[in-house]
Formats: C-alpha cells, structure tokens, sequence
C-alpha cells in the first residue's frame, strides 16, 4: 500500500490498528519545533515519524504520528537538516525540517 502526505510517499504494510497502527509512546519532547519540522525516533526495531502540524484549531502546533517503519523491513529515511540527540537507554530522536520515506516491501 502506498500513501501520500505532507511527509512525502510512505510504502507500509496494514497493520492491526490499521494503516498506520496504534499512536505510539513517547511523543516528541521538542518544543520550539517549525511548522512541518519531523522527528524520528530510532530504537532497536522500528523507527517511529511524527510531523509538527500548526493550524486552525491547533495555532501554536503539535506533534502528530505519521508512521512507523519495523527494521526488518529495511526502509529507506532521508532527512535534510538533521538534528541528533543523545541516545537514551532504549532510543535517540533526530529531528529535521523534511522528510521522504521509502519502504520496499
């Protein structure tokens, strides 16, 4: 399955909670995040994408989950402008200004 989005294209595979599965934890600690900006999170099977979305209802913006990605499947993540943080004691985040995501299933 294919779909398209402010992020770019995402190729993923239906999951129990649906396309894009169950709202996973934690969500991004960034606050002074751009609108559209992305963050990452990176642990050992999955890589988790969220977008930072300012609008009518919402002025000052918040994170919402856009997809995740399992490891065994290989995908393919391109940011531009990333920013690392230190790794946790399961994950790091890296957070960016684009994003373009590539899953071959």
């Amino acid at each position: 399955m294919r779909s398209t989005g402010a992020a770019g294209y995402f190729n993923h595979r239906e999951s129990p909670g649906g396309p894009r599965g169950p709202t996973p934890e934690p969500r991004p600690e960034r606050s002074d995040a751009i609108p559209d900006s992305y963050a990452i999170r990176v642990d050992d099977r999955r890589l988790d994408v969220w977008q930072y979305r300012v609008g009518i209802a919402d002025p000052d913006g918040e994170w919402t989950f856009v997809e995740t990605f399992d490891h065994e499947d290989d995908p393919k993540l391109s940011v531009e402008q990333p920013t690392l943080t230190p790794p946790g004691a399961d994950a790091y985040w890296i957070y960016s200004t684009s994003s373009d995501c590539e899953l071959d299933c």
